[in-house]
C-alpha cells in the first residue's frame, strides 16, 4: 500500500496566507487562458500542477488543447508582488 504525505502548502511561500495563494493562482490561469469546465489542480510540495483546456485558433476555427503546467512558488510570489504593486 502506497501512502502519500499531503503536501505542506505554507513550507513553499509562506509569507502569504492560502487564501492569497489561491487568489494568485487564479490569476496565472486566467493570463494563461485556462477554461473553468475541466480544470483539475493539485497541490504539490513545489507548489501546485494545474491540467485543463486551453483555447486554441486554428484558423477560422478555435479547439480546446489539453495543458499541464506546474505552478512553482516563485511563479505565485511574482503574481502577488506584482497584485501588491498595482493595490498601491
Amino acid at each position: 500500500m502506497f501512502r502519500h504525505r499531503a503536501p505542506d502548502l505554507n513550507a513553499a511561500t509562506p509569507r502569504y496566507s492560502l487564501a492569497a495563494r489561491l487568489l494568485a493562482l487564479g490569476e496565472i490561469l486566467d493570463n494563461h487562458k485556462y477554461v473553468e469546465n475541466g480544470l483539475c489542480i493539485l497541490a504539490s510540495d513545489s507548489g501546485f500542477i494545474v491540467t485543463g483546456f486551453v483555447p486554441v485558433a486554428k484558423g477560422m476555427d478555435v479547439t480546446l488543447l489539453q495543458q499541464t503546467r506546474e505552478i512553482t512558488p516563485a511563479m505565485i510570489a511574482s503574481a502577488l508582488e506584482a497584485y501588491n504593486q498595482s493595490e498601491r
